[in-house]
């Protein structure tokens, strides 16, 4: 038997499954011959008796683990007849696969031919009975596929599921094709929703597509990384190419000075001087500035070449020391990146006292991509009607930006403000309530190029004008297309240049993208849509007004950037064939795919476009990387779910493509591809998320102190869970725990939570100075009697809002926070690929068996020097979700 085993990281894993299974399959039938296969070596290798005895007991344990009432279909068992292959009526065409049994390697295989030309071709799979028993002793986790590929261009199939009882898709996940075999996974939904599973490739995507697949089956769940760091040292981000942990850690207070050479830049001596500004923000102190080098000091200085090893743009050199540090950048945003890592280094402690310690290292880092971007959607309304239930403050703006734009050492910064903001030229479009002033934007864009990120400015002109300005001049709609902007109406022009000019004159912009996406996709119902508009073919208009664009902004010192799926006729680009008019287009605009085909990136850079890669779900484009000019993602809002109780992922709009945007693109001639649920599984998503929400309390003293809450607990928690259909198996005892190195008081007595209905307000004693206050919280909420479309951005644009937690002061004063959902609390049954909110410092899981969890805040308390008399708790009732609070622990107040 041959055995062919890939070197690639991300598959890894995998492969050792399937080379488990087939060596069981081939035993005591063939010489076993196994070969490992990489791009830079290929060899034999020889593996002992007692190696392989090891090896096979290890595999019959990893094999045995699959119960056979898990698998749905088996190419050894089930014969090709058995599949459901057909070609999906709702879809018109004639793409059908279909299916015969082969035999590779000894294994046995479903091979799958798709031919057609049009339509989507579909493989259905039934979840039956027997399968909803099997999964009622194990915790489902999805459904997996094995699949085998034999070519390199990464052709797109779908899994989907379908709700029982009727024909709706409740889950749907593309999935890119690799060469070789891997293990494809369909995390979603409850199996008990799930009637259909299914296959299906559009013919658009891969005529005369053919795969081999040998397994359907019910993937049980593994153990999570949820928490904080689990390493001997932190898990940065991003990932830096270098570094040498000291494996010891000293006190930061142990810091006093700070330097830069005489020489140094004025912006060397800025970039210092925010240093300094963060460095007192975290330790209650400023560093004092000296001219000469002494024991506790902190330099940073421009040194070219840092090194032989950081000889590199954008490089950088850190290195912690007990009684110093050094900072040395190869330019001056190398050595903005340094500061920004040391910074991470400290707060990756997850200790929040005065006393904080910092790992030793020494870090040699740089970037292989050179622009990285973030795009940011703001909220948008299509209806006049559509009214936000929270807003967004200029300091939740430069929040968000300082941790998710500057702290993941983007580049560039694409905000789409056009729906948010009060315009000056244009006074109609002001009718209802705006975030931003442009004066808010004219600071907004100085503290961004402060922090080495250019920003730029987008609008959705065309095509979804609707969450611009359609609501406020619908005469400018396209009448075949009403939720799209007719680019030939004579008032159209004039009202789009306006609002561009008011970004341009506030925030000097460097870039501008008019959107230029999925153009004519939603005709009007019943109608036939016109191929002409206003005695234009729409190709010819969709050139002429970005022809006419890209020439404004041009004269006006402005690239202009565009999502390139209408002129790829892989994408949307076949729409009156809106592709042809390609080769038209200015080779300096630059050209931003959203979605990988396997050849989106080459069909642009190989004609000679810029091509900068801006994702709206995550795709690492893993084949085009050495072909592309930047790299980023777009975020849809600040980072909350689109759905409540998303059905499977929702990478949507959550943050998590946001990290790995990040880290993938710095690290970008690494041989990985990246995604977002290895990502999660293996801890380090979790571990982005815990990093970045660590915030700086000046005034944290060293002392914590557990509140007693006997008195106010009002339910078993253990019994409350059980009402509402939650059994726990397992549940903490009676203990101090230590809960992210923080001490938080639980107990096992009967009442031992407090719970906090809609509506309700609970209070809690305090009488003591604190620094801040953290709670251990959560949220149990009915699927039933929640709407999906509660906690969708475009309405609360921070997160579904919970609650509001009130510190009450003894001179009568007070200071709330709203607590909301994807923010400082989550539910307590939360989807793990969604669990992690933005500001919570760690997820601890009160199950071993289940998915319990509950999230600890810390809340900062701006008036330190003020007796907190009491924490007030109260439920807003935006919707039926208990709050359950396990504890709360103060940090006292450094005096100094």
């Amino acid at each position: 038997m041959k055995m062919w085993i890939s070197r690639s990281p991300q598959s890894t894993r995998r492969n050792l499954t399937y080379f488990y299974s087939r060596v069981l399959r081939a035993l005591c039938e063939k010489p076993l011959n196994i070969i490992f296969e990489g791009e830079s070596m290929k060899k034999k290798i020889g593996i002992s008796a007692f190696t392989l005895m090891l090896f096979f007991q290890n595999a019959a344990r990893l094999y045995a683990a699959l119960d056979p009432a898990l698998i749905i279909y088996d190419a050894g068992k089930n014969p090709p007849a058995e599949l459901k292959c057909r070609t999906k009526s709702w879809v018109p065409g004639n793409f059908r696969p279909e299916a015969e049994k082969v035999i590779i390697d000894n294994a046995p295989y479903a091979h799958i031919t798709c031919t057609g030309d049009s339509g989507e071709a579909q493989i259905l799979f039934t979840i039956t009975e027997e399968h909803l028993k099997a999964v009622q002793s194990v915790q489902y986790d999805g459904i997996k596929v094995g699949i085998r590929y034999d070519k390199e261009n990464a052709p797109i199939i779908n899994f989907r599921v379908w709700a029982k009882g009727n024909k709706r898709s409740v889950g749907y996940q593309p999935q890119v094709l690799q060469l070789g075999y891997h293990e494809y996974k369909f995390r979603a939904s409850e199996l008990g929703d799930i009637e259909f599973f299914d296959i299906s490739v559009r013919a658009g995507d891969q005529k005369n597509l053919e795969f081999y697949f040998d397994k359907v089956y019910i993937s049980v769940k593994a153990e999570l990384n949820t928490g904080a760091r689990q390493s001997s040292h932190p898990v940065l981000i991003p990932r830096v190419k270098k570094a040498a942990w000291k494996n010891t850690s000293y006190p930061a207070a142990n810091y006093k000075y700070i330097t830069v050479p005489d020489n140094a830049t004025a912006r060397t001596r800025r970039t210092a001087e925010l240093f300094n500004q963060k460095f007192s923000s975290f330790m209650g102190y400023p560093l004092q500035p000296v001219k000469d080098m002494r024991s506790n000091i902190i330099k940073l200085a421009i040194k070219q070449p840092v090194n032989e090893q950081v000889n590199k743009e954008q490089g950088y050199y850190l290195s912690i020391n007990q009684d110093h540090v050094m900072l040395e950048g190869n330019d001056e945003q190398g050595l903005y990146y340094a500061c920004t890592t040391f910074f991470q280094v400290l707060t990756a402690s997850y200790d929040p006292r005065a006393s904080r310690q910092i790992f030793g290292v020494e870090i040699h880092d740089w970037p292989d991509c050179r622009q990285r971007a973030l795009k940011i959607f703001h909220p948008g309304h299509w209806s006049k009607e559509w009214k936000f239930k929270t807003s967004i403050t200029y300091d939740d703006l430069v929040d968000f930006t300082e941790r998710y734009v500057i702290g993941l050492k983007n580049t560039h910064f694409f905000p789409d403000f056009s729906s948010c903001v009060n315009y000056k030229s244009v006074p109609a479009l002001n009718l209802d309530a705006k975030f931003f002033s442009l004066d808010d934007l004219r600071r907004f864009a100085v503290f961004c190029r402060d922090n080495f990120i250019e920003v730029g400015a987008c609008i959705e002109l065309g095509s979804h004008a609707g969450y611009s300005y359609l609501r406020y001049f619908p005469e400018l709609a396209d009448k075949d297309f009403p939720a799209e902007a007719n680019l030939e109406h004579p008032q159209h022009w004039n009202l789009v240049t306006a609002m561009i000019s008011d970004f341009i004159d506030s925030m000097q912009i460097k870039y501008f993208s008019p959107g230029s996406d999925e153009y004519y996709f939603h005709p009007l119902k019943g109608t036939t849509p016109s191929a002409e508009i206003n005695g234009k073919s729409r190709a010819q208009s969709f050139l002429d007004f970005h022809l006419k664009l890209y020439k404004w902004l041009k004269d006006r010192g402005i690239k202009m950037f565009m999502y390139s799926d209408m002129l790829d006729q892989q994408m949307g680009g076949k729409r009156f064939d809106l592709y042809k008019t390609l080769d038209s287009f200015p080779k300096d605009i630059i050209m931003c795919p959203w979605h990988d085909l396997g050849n989106s990136v080459e069909c642009f850079s190989a004609k000679g476009w810029p091509v900068w890669i801006i994702n709206t779900y995550w795709n690492s484009f893993y084949k085009s990387r050495t072909n592309i000019y930047g790299f980023g993602v777009a975020a849809y809002g600040y980072g909350p779910k689109r759905h409540f109780f998303p059905d499977n992922d929702d990478n949507f709009t959550r943050l998590d493509k946001v990290f790995l945007s990040a880290d993938y693109s710095w690290n970008l001639a690494e041989e990985k591809n990246p995604n977002i649920y290895e990502e999660v599984e293996n801890g380090f998503l979790g571990n982005a998320f815990t990093l970045l929400s660590v915030r700086p309390n000046p005034r944290a003293g060293i002392s914590f102190e557990p509140l007693p809450l006997d008195a106010l607990y009002s339910h078993s928690l253990k019994a409350y869970l059980l009402s509402n259909g939650i059994a726990l198996e397992e549940l903490t005892s009676d203990a101090r725990q230590i809960i992210a190195n923080v001490p938080m008081q639980l107990t096992a007595d009967e009442k031992n939570s407090i719970v906090i209905d809609p509506g309700a307000l609970k209070t809690i004693p305090v009488g003591k100075k604190f620094s801040s206050i953290f709670f251990l919280h959560s949220l149990l909420a009915d699927k039933k009697l929640v709407s999906g479309s509660y906690s969708m951005p475009d309405f609360w644009p921070i997160g579904l809002i919970a609650g509001q937690y009130t510190l009450r002061y003894d001179d009568g004063s007070s200071f709330s926070r709203l607590i909301a959902n994807d923010k400082n609390i989550n539910t307590i049954t939360e989807n793990p690929y969604t669990l992690n909110p933005t500001d919570c410092r760690y997820v601890w899981k009160i199950d071993k068996k289940k998915e319990a969890y509950f999230y600890q805040y810390e809340f900062i308390n701006p008036f330190p020097d003020k007796t907190i008399r009491a924490v007030e708790i109260k439920h807003l009732n935006y919707y039926k979700a208990g709050m359950i609070i396990l504890a709360l622990t103060g940090l006292d107040v450094n005096k100094k």
